[in-house]
């Protein structure tokens, strides 16, 4: 036995032991509104759209988590290149601990910054440098005709 009734129609339920609807004042006691059952969906209907849901966000979570590491690689990849530049070699490797340090590529300045004529010119300015250290020697061991220092009259 059921302890409500329906109006066929408002809609509103009423108590069992009603006879007319309280909201509508229609007869509660008229043939039932029969609803005809709708097709049914299985469970495991259900189970296959929530495993092709979810497999379908994985999906798309992944595709986006690759997107994001191929961009942080190169990311990275674009930092070491510009170290690497600015520093002359390779520094991405790190000797162990009391090995040397790496010496810079000579071939990437000469190729790069002209570093033959760079070590050409230093090599002249270093010969001059010499001659005229030697020469100032040379004058100080032998004063020649030099002007003497100038003096007050009171000295």
């Amino acid at each position: 036995m059921s302890t409500s009734k329906k109006c066929r129609h408002c809609g509103l339920v009423n108590f069992a032991t009603e006879e007319l609807c309280r909201r509508c004042s229609a007869n509660l006691d008229s043939a039932p509104l029969e609803v005809e059952p709708g097709p049914g969906i299985s469970k495991s209907t259900v189970y296959v759209f929530l495993f092709a849901f979810a497999l379908a966000g994985l999906g798309v979570w992944g595709y986006f988590h690759k997107q994001a590491t191929d961009r942080e690689l190169a990311e990275k990849a674009e930092f070491v290149r510009r170290q690497n530049d600015y520093a002359g070699h390779d520094i991405s490797t790190i000797p162990p601990a009391g090995a040397p340090s790496p010496t810079p590529h000579v071939a990437r300045f000469d190729e790069q910054k002209g570093y033959k004529e760079a070590m050409e010119k230093s090599k002249e300015q270093m010969e001059s440098y010499t001659k005229m250290m030697k020469d100032r020697d040379e004058m100080l061991k032998h004063p020649g005709p030099f002007p003497t220092p100038l003096r007050r009259p009171d000295q």
